[in-house]
C-alpha cells in the first residue's frame, strides 16, 4: 500500500537492521540511542552482527 501512493521506503515493526538485501518496504528497526557513548558503540555492534527477524 505504501509503495502504491508512492512511498519509497518504509519501516517495520521487526528488530533489527537493514542491509543492502533489504525489502525497501519492511526495513527493520531497533533503538540506537544509549546512556554512555560505549555502550551505544556495543550496541550498534550487537545489532549489526545479529540477524534480522522474519515477518
Amino acid at each position: 500500500m505504501a509503495k502504491e501512493i508512492g512511498f519509497e521506503a518504509a519501516v517495520s515493526t521487526a528488530w533489527g537492521n537493514a542491509d543492502r538485501n533489504a525489502d525497501l518496504f519492511q526495513l527493520p528497526r531497533f533503538t540506537p540511542w544509549n546512556i554512555s557513548r560505549l555502550r551505544f558503540i556495543l550496541q550498534m555492534t550487537q545489532n549489526m552482527l545479529r540477524k534480522p527477524e522474519i515477518v
